[in-house]
Order: C-alpha cells, then sequence, then structure tokens
C-alpha cells in the first residue's frame, strides 16, 4: 500500500511505538522457503533493530521458536540472554521434532497440542510490544503431525514474511508455491526478504533487485520486498567470536533490508490490527494523502482474513 522512505518509516514506527502504552503486543511469523536459509540470521537482525533503531526497551520484546529441529544453542539465544530479551526456543520450545517424533505422532503414542502452542505465545506476549516468531524448515514442516508452520502461524494470529535465497525465476516461484500454504490457512503474507545474493556476476544484488521489486509491484500487489541481502562470508566463518558474527549480522541485514517499513506493514496487519482494538491508531501519508482506521480497514479487513499489505 504504502511507500515511504526508510528514514520517515522509522520516525512513523518510532511515533507509533510511544503511542502504544498498553497496547496490544505486535507478532511476526519469519518463515523460510527452505531450511537453513537464514531465518534465524533474519530474526536476530529484526530484534536487534528494534532494540537499537527504533529503542523499544529489552524487556517490551520477545522471541519464540515454537517447533524446532534442533535444541543447540544459537546466535538470537545469545543475543537475548546478554540484552534481557525473554525468548524461548531449543529444549524448551512447545514442540520439539525429535528423531521418531513424526512416527510416534502418526501412530498415536504422542500428541501435538496447537492451542498448547498458542497459549504459549499468548503468554510470552502478555505485556510485550513486539514478538519475533521463528519458523522451523520450510513453510511445509511438520504437516505430517498437524502442526506445519502455517497451522503455527495460524494459532499465534501472526502475519508472515518469507525468507527465500536470493535469485530470479527460483526464488520468485518458491515464494508463490510457499506463500500459497500459507494464504490457504488464511494467514497474511505481508511479504519477502531474498538471502544470500551473490557479491558479482548475473544474480549480484544490483542486477537482481530491480527485477524482483518490478514482480512484486506488478504480481503480488498486496505484499512487498523488503529487500535483497547480499551474502557475507564473515558470518559463516566458524572462528569467529559468538558476540562479532551478532553484531555483524544485525549491521549487515539491517544495512539491506527495509525493516522500517516491514514492521510498520506487520502493524497494519488485519491479525495484528484487530487485536489493537482502540488503542492503535496508525496515520501514514504520502502525496497528501491520509490513510485513516477506515480506509485501512475498507482496505485489509476482508477476504477472511488474508491481507497483504506493501508495495
Amino acid at each position: 500500500f504504502f511507500l515511504m522512505s526508510s528514514e520517515e518509516s522509522l520516525d512513523e514506527l518510532r511515533r507509533l511505538v510511544l503511542s502504544r502504552a498498553n497496547a496490544a503486543c505486535m507478532r511476526v511469523f519469519i518463515a523460510g522457503d527452505r531450511a537453513t536459509v537464514g531465518k534465524t540470521s533474519i530474526c536476530l537482525a529484526l530484534l536487534g533493530y528494534l532494540r537499537e533503531q527504533v529503542g523499544i526497551r529489552a524487556k517490551d520484546l520477545c522471541y519464540i521458536k515454537p517447533a524446532t529441529q534442533s535444541e543447540a544453542f544459537d546466535k538470537v539465544h545469545q543475543y537475548c540472554k546478554q540484552e534481557g530479551i525473554e525468548c524461548i526456543g531449543g529444549s524448551s520450545a512447545p514442540i520439539v521434532f525429535y528423531s521418531g517424533f513424526t512416527r510416534s505422532v502418526i501412530q498415536g503414542q504422542t500428541k501435538v497440542d496447537l492451542d498448547r502452542v498458542g497459549q504459549v505465545i499468548d503468554e510470552l506476549c502478555l505485556g510485550k510490544t513486539f514478538c519475533i516468531i521463528d519458523g522451523v524448515g520450510f513453510p511445509g514442516v511438520g504437516s505430517c503431525v498437524g502442526a506445519s508452520n502455517a497451522d503455527i502461524a495460524k494459532i499465534a494470529r501472526a502475519p508472515v514474511v518469507l525468507v527465500a535465497k536470493s535469485g530470479v525465476g527460483a526464488a520468485i516461484d518458491a515464494h508463490c508455491l510457499n506463500a500459497a500454504l500459507f494464504e490457504q490457512a488464511q494467514v497474511p503474507v505481508l511479504g519477502a526478504l531474498f538471502n544470500r545474493a551473490p557479491l558479482d556476476g548475473f544474480y549480484a544484488k544490483k542486477t537482481v533487485e530491480p527485477v524482483i521489486q518490478e514482480f512484486f509491484k506488478k504480481h503480488r500487489v498486496r505484499e512487498s520486498c523488503y529487500g535483497i541481502i547480499p551474502t557475507l562470508h564473515q558470518l559463516e566463518e566458524e572462528n569467529e567470536d559468538m558476540q562479532t558474527l551478532i553484531t555483524t549480522n544485525i549491521q549487515h541485514v539491517t544495512a539491506h533490508a527495509d525493516l522500517a517499513n516491514l514492521f510498520l506493514d506487520a502493524c497494519l496487519d488485519a491479525f495484528n490490527h484487530k487485536r489493537e482494538k482502540s488503542s492503535f491508531e496508525p496515520k501514514r501519508e504520502q502525496n497528501h494523502i491520509s490513510i485513516t482506521r477506515e480506509a485501512i480497514e475498507s482496505a485489509v479487513l476482508r477476504d477472511h482474513g488474508i491481507v497483504h499489505t506493501g508495495g
């Protein structure tokens, strides 16, 4: 819907945060088109951006990975620990896909309680301003036990941003395919971030970004491409200490992604907008056109709650 400069969007985001005393917690679900595409790195950058650029207090943020295939302590958990951000993941995740879990569920020996997952997320969000929800694997992971990323995003009532490997044809095709799973579940898809673009050559960021942006403007008009993030080999070096990786990760993603508009679109999404009731009154202007609550409701609260904002 809206086109604002990054600086204007950041100012607007700060204004909204300051005006949201006792308002409901905004939620964003980060999904990926495949495993190891960089979902967790994006989640880390989102938390860092909210802390360092928007100025939200650590106690007002939270992070959760509701379903996981790994119980390892990673850089997101390290960042949350050092900043004092409440987080749930690893062995404390509501759903842990341990070896044999799928067979156990299918054979009736173990149950998956999605309502419990939603309850854990709701409890975590109490008194918070923003919650970052981290997906697992690709969107269909967990379908075999009735707990796909789409199922979890729906029970969490969180709009989705898809993270995909950068490219052109394959990247766009993967986005459309994976977005369809969420749309089928009536979960809003805000748009996409494309990660690990080559530094040079035919698929370099500077060559693919104009094409992908044009595609979204023409064919995914209710979604946004929030940026193309180039490869940074330093983030893949095992000899780097954890703190250096955290700092570099946050700075790199923030420099190449339009996170201010991502969060503003999330605030205007139907799931978060309905949760706000009367306490959230966004007003964004462009070319002297004022976007009021009535305009937002008529534009985004439709199609059974399936809403795409951006671009």
